[in-house]
């Protein structure tokens, strides 16, 4: 059986560099290995992820800062 391509570095690669648990864009819960990954993919997304961070004056998670 196959495998989601978000376990790959990049879609149909099948080598397993990607993230390493299949969730949400920019999960709370990813480690910190897969939240980089996560920005260059969607990288619009986190940008608006920083916006808020900024906005709120919080971070994105107690131990990770999507703005640096």
């Amino acid at each position: 059986m196959g495998h989601h391509w978000t376990y790959d570095s990049q879609s149909g690669a099948g080598d397993w560099l990607g993230t390493s648990r299949y969730s949400c864009s920019l999960c709370v819960f990813a480690s910190k290995r897969d939240l980089p990954l996560a920005i260059a993919w969607r990288p619009r997304l986190a940008d608006l992820y920083a916006l808020v961070e900024r906005g709120r004056g919080g971070t994105f998670r107690p131990d990770w800062r999507i703005t640096t």
